[in-house]
């Protein structure tokens, strides 16, 4: 079960081939990542619990985001006073180094039954084209640090309104990303889309801070 049916019919078709839950759970990941940009994403981070049912082993893997090297205790304060949410959101100081692809590609090098690229053939798809759901509607409305986004606005939006429900959303720009990913399991920790991040983001994420990035493999509590 997923927040979306159609992510959760890619996890269907990886387990119908042959693959673990571990498989499925990495293919919903990227449907995600495409259809739900609101929760899920290339840029950010997340934990995983998975079972290894020959093992009869709980793993337990930490893969959130962390500060990055320029982060400062004042970061967020303006003349003394606290910065307002809005203000600190669309600050490039809020964006972590992410995690969550170099750990699911950790997870998958140790417990993946089908091969890596095969699990974004579906998200690829998606990003070609996908229906605007509900939610994601319904979430853009509350959405004002998008109003000056201009990749945003020309996605998801039309006329400074959010694209009405049902509206075809292309994102083909997420889908190269997706296809670099594909092919290089830790691009966004040195490939590729690394040096794009550091280069957007610099003087705030580096590219020493991409590469010193770790996975956590934490002691499941029961």
């Amino acid at each position: 079960m997923t927040a979306d049916y159609r992510a959760t019919k890619a996890a269907e078709k990886i387990l119908a081939s042959g693959g673990n839950a571990l498989d499925a759970a990495i293919a919903a990941q990227n449907v995600l990542s495409v259809i739900e940009p609101q929760s899920s994403g290339l840029g950010g981070g997340g934990f995983l619990l998975f079972y290894d049912n020959i093992k009869k082993n709980i793993q337990a893997w930490d893969g959130r985001e962390k500060a990055p090297l320029s982060a400062t205790a004042n970061m967020f304060m303006v003349n003394d006073n606290k910065m307002n949410f809005i203000d600190a959101v669309n600050n490039k100081s809020s964006v972590g180094i992410p995690g969550l692809y170099s750990m699911l590609a950790d997870a998958h090098a140790e417990n993946g039954n089908i091969e890596w690229h095969k699990l974004f053939k579906e998200a690829i798809k998606y990003a070609e084209g996908f229906t605007m759901s509900p939610r994601l509607n319904k979430l853009l409305t509350w959405a004002p640090h998008l109003k000056n986004n201009d990749f945003a606005q020309s996605t998801y939006f039309y006329n400074n309104k959010p694209k009405q429900v049902g509206t075809i959303i292309k994102n083909l720009k997420l889908k190269e990303s997706l296809k670099l990913l594909s092919k290089n399991s830790y691009s966004i920790k040195t490939g590729t889309i690394a040096k794009k991040i550091s280069k957007k983001l610099n003087g705030y994420i580096s590219i020493k801070d991409l590469k010193s990035w770790e996975t956590i493999k934490r002691k499941p509590l029961c």
